[in-house]
């Protein structure tokens, strides 16, 4: 069972948009919260650093959030690392995913 959904994992990562990716690394990190690896949850952030474009203005503040998430997972806080990045990805799913949705349906 769990190779078939590693295997599973693999195939939605490698047909994954740049955008889902994303939405992927937030789920990755929230799950890595609960299950207290701060290893891994600090890896993701780190990922997550180095996929911003820094051509915009709002990098500086996402790269600033995931900076402290690291920090306050250092600190075992996982808790608040999960509160911050559950609202940062439900609104990253809302404005983005379902945002291109939208727009493909309009313009059709």
């Amino acid at each position: 069972m769990n190779s078939a959904l590693n295997t599973y994992q693999i195939q939605q990562i490698k047909n994954a948009t740049p955008t889902e990716l994303i939405g992927i690394l937030y789920d990755m990190a929230i799950q890595a919260t609960y299950r207290k690896d701060q290893v891994r949850l600090i890896k993701i952030l780190s990922l997550l650093m180095r996929s911003l474009n820094h051509d915009y203005e709002v990098a500086e503040n996402f790269f600033n959030l995931y900076e402290y998430c690291q920090h306050v997972a250092r600190d075992n806080q996982f808790d608040e690392v999960r509160e911050l990045l559950t609202g940062v990805r439900d609104a990253w799913y809302d404005s983005v995913v379902k945002g291109n949705k939208t727009a493909l349906n309009t313009a059709v």
